[in-house]
């Protein structure tokens, strides 16, 4: 539902400007933006008597949302408003011709653009033409989709080439890995061979080491035993020295009692009885020598 008014006919009461309001109802659920504009629309269009004009499209409330033409048109647009249409809206210059002038032929034409027919008529033109060129693009691109074809197919082909080249490579890499992992399972029982030969010399390490100990034990007891000896020797001679002498002196005076000769029997046999002493511990001391010197080189042929 639409209001009109006019204010301000310039004509009338010579005013230089007037002003046309409609108003169009915006209720219901196919109302526009009612959140902005409320149940109704205000659209007023100024006039002045130099040929200017403007929009205003207002809200229930008063409040102007828009001053564009724009705005209209899609409120229009929305609402399916022919403004053009003679049907609709028939202004004066028009009606004064159509009721004065009018013949059967314009009454058709009239009616031909009233109803729409004319617009029609073009618009079918229009979807003509439209067929046309997209008929003949549809030709161009009907040799263009047998080349694209062609190029698919040869794309196929590649693909599956490359699919099977794809397989190729995953047994390369899936080899490669096994080949890998081979080479650490061989690696791995070299180095546990090397490890068990490593425990095997270290055992005989181990033993070596006891057995060294052991000897050098036996060294240092046979050392001992060596210096030992040697002390005893060194004591044996240190005894034998005054020995020596007196033996040395007795046969001094043996000599000089066989030289007188005959000498009285009780010098003789007290002569011959400090003999057989001094022989007797000198046989004595060399035996122990004979000994300390036999322990000696047994220790050191045992080192």
């Amino acid at each position: 539902m639409s209001q009109i008014s006019g204010e301000g006919d310039p004509r009338a009461d010579a005013s230089s400007s007037s002003t046309l309001i409609v108003k169009l109802k915006n209720q219901g659920h196919t109302a526009y933006q009612q959140d902005v504009y409320g149940d109704s629309i205000v659209v007023e269009r100024h006039f002045s008597i130099a040929g200017t004009s403007g929009f205003k499209l207002k809200s229930t409330s008063g409040r102007v949302i828009s001053t564009k033409k724009a705005d209209l048109e899609e409120i229009c647009d929305y609402f399916a408003l022919q403004i053009d249409n003679p049907m609709n809206v028939l202004t004066q210059d028009m009606s004064r011709q159509f009721l004065n002038s009018s013949s059967p032929r314009d009454k058709y034409k009239f009616f031909v653009k009233g109803v729409q027919l004319e617009q029609l008529d073009l618009d079918y033109a229009l979807l003509a033409e439209i067929i046309d060129n997209i008929e003949n693009k549809l030709q161009v691109k009907m040799d263009d989709i047998n080349i694209l074809k062609s190029r698919a197919e040869k794309a196929k082909r590649r693909l599956a080439m490359s699919d099977k080249q794809n397989s190729l490579r995953d047994r390369v890499r899936g080899l490669g890995r096994q080949m890998a992992w081979a080479q650490v399972e061989q690696q791995e029982q070299i180095l546990e061979s090397y490890n068990r030969e490593f425990s095997e010399a270290d055992a005989e390490i181990a033993k070596a080491e006891a057995g060294a100990r052991a000897a050098d034990q036996k060294f240092e007891a046979a050392d001992l035993a060596f210096e030992r000896a040697t002390e005893a020797t060194k004591i044996v001679n240190e005894r034998l020295i005054p020995i020596q002498e007196e033996e040395d002196r007795t046969k001094e005076l043996f000599e000089k009692a066989k030289a007188y000769g005959g000498n009285l029997l009780a010098s003789s046999k007290c002569s011959r009885l400090t003999s057989q002493n001094l022989t007797k511990s000198f046989c004595s001391l060399n035996s122990e020598k004979f000994e300390t010197t036999s322990k000696s080189q047994m220790l050191v042929s045992s080192k």
